[in-house]
């Protein structure tokens, strides 16, 4: 039985384009894989000295009594099985083997994948790498041999592994597998044998993984690059193991980290950073710091260390050998200030190659249009952005004009930078250094091509404050705002603030103006210090853009009724128990649910049983509903492929067609064959749409 491609897969964007699949079966039979005949066949060809001498002759092996015979010497006989007669019977178990491996290859290849067979780790890892990888639970050498395999293919493909077997209890070792195999989560995924070897089954499972495989490689280079960096590779906990005993921190923050699902990034994405404007990477390192401090905290030794420390005083000072030890120092300047991770880079998600069209920038005072002014020329040595005299004056008490002014550049037309709250520019210590004060709120913005729900103007002002760098040592001036202490090229320094002296420039030309002055946008202030400052600046117009929440899921429980051909409804099968999640989206009314897996498929198989015992009774009217309620599931497992598209929660106890949320589209797509309704009842549902079919009911929990 054959897949027909998708249209995508038509249209030449096949997810996952080339597919790797091993398997012992490749490698031919053993005595393993024939033990139950081999003792038949022997008995069979003992009176046959013929035979006997024919085989010996081949193999090197004496087949007078099963208990002589070697895997080597199966194999042979299988590659020239055509030679002997009774073989057929002696393969048998071994021919279903393969040919079930063989028809999943078939399945795949018609859907356009590229795939290669291997028996073990040889040649696998010679030619071009592969992006979905089927692997044998047990090979030749046992489990162990797939767990290096698994590891090996995590470390240098970074794909897709769907770990197979039809072994009894295969199942349930899936997450030790993958937690020796230090695999993620996201991208590792158990199915029988049995299970694949059917083209439907096969094609859903398929779809329900990310289409773009680069994804794959974006995470675990994300995860791996953190292990490294805490000392790793790191083994995870032991299954079921108790969090307080002897397992570290760090294992169990790599537990956490390795068993997100793609799904966990995808609904944080898509559902609650998109439309803020915050990339996902800047995100989940926050959260993964409070994470790892947590786990640091949960250790029971440093928790009583802790607890030791808190009820400890000094009776006395003890004498410095230097003014402050370098790592106090580091500890200090760390609380302080974070690495920006791609200076003066434009917003992560915005394309290559695409600069947002110039628009004119007008002043506020003049009205005069920023391209008819002349450009600005060269400044002194101090300061090519804003002059020490210019700052001076500023400080004067008398009425000057506004110091952006000064700034005659025009907007470049690039794409604007993705700046944040807290933003450090230094070019030397010489110069003046400027933090960004504008709240992260405003500052976080999407690029048009992603939503229009958070976009930015170019002349949007971006809020600097500007302040000097002084030497640790150095006399204090009489700044009120200041920051303690930044190392700058080796020096310590500690910034005095122009409190009174907040610069508005437009978006558009901060990058312009100072990064062509040598300006360098690599520290940022940690988050609590950014607030501390801008609330110190200009606390009586403060608006404070802390970190979206994460999504916090409730588990809702799922009924189905049908149309039958009188076109009533019944209740098809009993309510699934958490099967879906319901996400409160922030500044929306209408929450979101997510279908569970499980329960995608377990409604789908309801839904076909229900057309199929339509048909089944023959009349007329019946085969005509059955017709219509084959289209309503082949939409809802075509286009809505399970927990990929989240469903609108309806916004009356009565129901709604079906309304799913897509990536990039601002307004949801309507289903109207199937109706979604809050609350089960005992009450068969009442539903006006004559195309309606199906009727999903949520209970909340």
């Amino acid at each position: 039985m054959s897949v027909s491609p998708t249209g995508e897969q038509l249209a030449g964007t096949i997810p996952f384009p080339r597919v790797a699949i091993i398997d012992d079966v490749y490698a031919g039979p053993k005595v393993a894989d024939v033990k139950t005949a081999l003792g038949e066949f022997c008995a069979a060809i003992a009176p046959d000295e013929e035979v006997l001498s024919r085989l010996k002759a081949l193999t090197q092996c004496d087949f007078l009594a099963a208990t002589n015979v070697t895997d080597e010497a199966v194999a042979t006989l299988f590659n020239r099985k055509a030679e002997f007669e009774g073989t057929d019977a002696l393969f048998l178990n071994f021919e279903q083997k393969r040919g079930e491996v063989e028809r999943i290859r078939g399945y795949l290849e018609s859907r356009g994948h590229d795939v290669k067979v291997f028996s073990s780790v040889e040649g696998l890892f010679d030619g071009e790498p592969f992006h979905l990888v089927f692997l044998d639970l047990l090979l030749a050498k046992g489990e162990i041999e797939s767990e290096d395999i698994a590891k090996q293919i995590c470390k240098v493909f970074k794909a897709f592994v769907v770990l197979m077997s039809n072994s009894p209890g295969a199942e349930a070792r899936e997450e030790e597998f993958r937690r020796k195999s230090r695999l993620l989560r996201g991208f590792f995924q158990f199915y029988s044998k049995e299970d694949l070897d059917d083209a439907e089954r096969l094609n859903g499972r398929l779809e329900l993984m990310p289409k773009n495989h680069e994804v794959c490689h974006a995470v675990h280079e994300f995860v791996d690059s953190i292990d490294l960096a805490l000392g790793g590779p790191i083994d995870e906990p032991p299954v079921g193991d108790d969090v307080d005993g002897d397992v570290g921190p760090l294992a169990r923050f790599m537990g956490t980290l390795r068993t997100l699902g793609l799904q966990d990034y995808a609904t944080l994405c898509e559902l609650t950073l998109r439309d803020e404007g915050q990339p996902l990477g800047d995100y989940m390192m926050r959260l993964l710091g409070f994470h790892l401090f947590a786990n640091l905290l949960a250790d029971r030794p440093v928790r009583e260390a802790v607890g030791r420390l808190d009820k400890m005083r000094f009776t006395e000072f003890l004498p410095f050998g230097q003014e402050t030890t370098a790592s106090f120092k580091m500890l200090y300047a760390d609380s302080l200030t974070e690495r920006v991770v791609e200076p003066w880079s434009s917003h992560p998600w915005q394309a290559d190659g695409t600069p947002a069209a110039a628009e004119e920038l007008v002043s506020a005072e003049t009205g005069q249009s920023a391209e008819a002014a002349p450009e600005m020329e060269s400044l002194p040595e101090r300061d090519t952005a804003i002059t020490a005299g210019a700052m001076e004056a500023a400080a004067l008490p008398r009425e000057e004009p506004e110091l952006v002014q000064l700034l005659k550049l025009s907007d470049d037309g690039e794409d604007l930078p993705f700046l944040q709250l807290g933003d450090l520019l230094i070019r030397d210590e010489a110069s003046f250094v400027y933090a960004i004060l504008t709240a992260s709120c405003d500052l976080q913005f999407t690029p048009e091509h992603v939503s229009r729900t958070r976009l930015r103007d170019r002349d949007d002002s971006v809020l600097l404050l500007p302040g000097t760098l002084r030497r640790i040592g150095d006399p204090a001036g009489k700044a009120r705002a200041t920051t303690g202490l930044i190392q700058w090229e080796d020096v310590w320094f500690s910034v005095e603030w122009f409190e009174n002296k907040l610069l508005g420039l437009p978006h558009s030309i901060v990058r312009k103006l100072f990064q062509a002055s040598n300006y360098r946008h690599e520290k940022r202030l940690q988050m609590g210090r950014a607030l501390e400052l801008q609330q110190n600046v200009i606390s009586h117009v403060t608006r404070i853009g802390l970190d979206v929440q994460p999504p916090l899921p409730m588990d809702l429980t799922v009924s189905l009724c049908g149309r039958q051909a009188d076109n009533t409804y019944i209740p098809l099968g009993h309510p699934v128990e958490r099967g879906a999640l319901v996400f409160h989206l922030r500044d929306k009314g209408r929450p979101v649910l997510v279908l569970r897996k499980s329960a995608f498929h377990n409604l789908r198989d309801r839904m076909r049983a229900h057309a199929e015992s339509l048909a089944a009774e023959g009349t007329l009217a019946a085969r005509g509903v059955s017709d219509k309620v084959t289209m309503a599931l082949d939409l809802f497992a075509g286009r809505m492929v399970g927990m990929k598209l989240p469903i609108m929660m309806p916004e009356t106890l009565a129901g709604a067609p079906v309304k799913y949320v897509e990536t990039g589209k601002s307004k949801p797509s309507s289903i109207v064959q199937i109706w979604a309704r809050l609350g089960r009842s005992p009450e068969i549902p009442m539903i006006p749409n004559k195309d309606t079919f199906f009727c999903l009911s949520i209970e909340l929990a």
